[in-house]
């Protein structure tokens, strides 16, 4: 109980569930599914494995990134049903992935009927890989790298979330046959997630990420073996509380900063106000404006007249991209080249230049440029 009265105080939590609903049911379904797992462990009832397999394939449907540990959880079903039910083994494997084939299924067929191309939403411009990607510091020093990935996630969470790391060893009565407990395997799957994301470049630098562990964390108390340690963890958890509210507040993330600050009072910037600067310099100009409304959507909005914009689904978004000085007066980018298609195709916007443009306005993520 400690551990769901911390996740209702806990600051990245309550960004999760408040500010990225989208996450918050992964994370739900992604802790579901490990708990049945849990479940047919300790009870052999084959409908936890039905239950296990849904709860799994509707991951994939809330976040593509689920997929990545399939390869894993194929083995470690194959080990799990060989252990408690061998007859069995085949008819409860399909059981257990026939939900996921058919959400992957359904989505590589709605994509190739619509876009000709079963496998578009993994490399088109708006892929989820594409958006999540990050031009940081944090995303280009442990992407393609899985042990610096490993070090990273190890390092930013257990300030955080220091009792999931506390809890492991003792999941067993002895310390060394932790890491033989099919237990672990389950235990350790939210971390290995994180960690693959940061190798495969979808981290997104914030602390919200790291309230699955906490999540996964609360279904293991009851296994812990050690009365000390069960007595030690409310500090550890405190501290944990402690520290997030601290964190929180400069956080990576621009919505998790201003969040936290909101909730502790303090003043803050709107993170709409350099978009209110950017439209109203952009209402001061005439004619056709290009951008990605990926993420300068609001400018859009704010402007009022969307006629005058030239967006990635008008029939010559392209052509205008590739040689913007025949088709608009003003082309907007926003600073970063995986969540731009302008930015993408003219990578020296980031350093303020266009050819046939010049700079007019800059702000701290958006680049305005006018033409000569």
């Amino acid at each position: 109980m400690s551990i769901f009265a911390f996740l209702l105080l806990y600051p990245p939590a309550l960004f999760l569930f408040s500010q990225k609903p989208g996450t918050a049911v992964f994370y739900a379904l992604f802790v579901a599914s490990s708990y049945f797992l849990l479940r047919y462990l300790e009870t052999g009832y084959t409908y936890n494995i039905f239950a296990f397999g849904l709860a799994y394939g509707l991951c994939f449907l809330a976040a593509y990134e689920s997929i990545v540990l399939l390869p894993y959880y194929l083995v470690l079903m194959v080990y799990f049903v060989r252990l408690k039910n061998p007859k069995r083994f085949f008819s409860l494997l399909l059981v257990s992935f026939l939900p996921l084939l058919f959400s992957v299924g359904a989505w590589v067929y709605l994509n190739w009927i619509f876009t000709g191309d079963g496998w578009y939403f993994l490399h088109s411009p708006y892929s989820y890989f594409q958006a999540t990607q990050e031009v940081a510091l944090e995303s280009l020093s442990v992407s393609r790298s899985i042990v610096a990935s490993l070090v990273y996630t190890i390092v930013q969470s257990f300030p955080l979330v220091g009792f999931y790391y506390l809890m492991l060893p003792f999941l067993e009565k002895k310390a060394r046959a932790v890491f033989l407990s099919p237990y672990f395997l389950i235990y350790i799957a939210p971390f290995l997630l994180l960690t693959v994301e940061g190798y495969l470049g979808l981290l997104v630098p914030s602390t919200y990420k790291y309230s699955l562990l906490g999540l996964s964390a609360a279904l293991f108390i009851d296994r812990v073996q050690r009365q000390r340690i069960l007595k030690l963890l409310p500090c550890i958890i405190l501290a944990s509380l402690a520290w997030s509210w601290f964190v929180i507040q400069s956080s990576p993330a621009a919505e998790e900063e201003v969040f936290g600050k909101f909730l502790l009072g303090k003043e803050f910037v709107s993170p709409i106000k350099e978009y209110r600067e950017a439209a109203a310099v952009l209402r001061g100009v005439d004619g056709k404006i290009l951008l990605d409304d990926g993420q300068l959507y609001p400018l859009v909005v704010l402007d009022g007249k969307p006629s005058r914009f030239i967006l990635p689904y008008n029939y010559e978004f392209d052509a205008a991209v590739a040689n913007p000085r025949l088709f608009v007066r003003c082309v907007v980018v926003w600073r970063n080249q995986y969540k731009d298609q302008v930015a993408a195709a003219w990578p020296q916007v980031l350093q303020g230049r266009l050819p046939g443009f010049y700079l007019k306005w800059s702000g701290k993520s958006i680049l305005i440029f006018e033409r000569w």
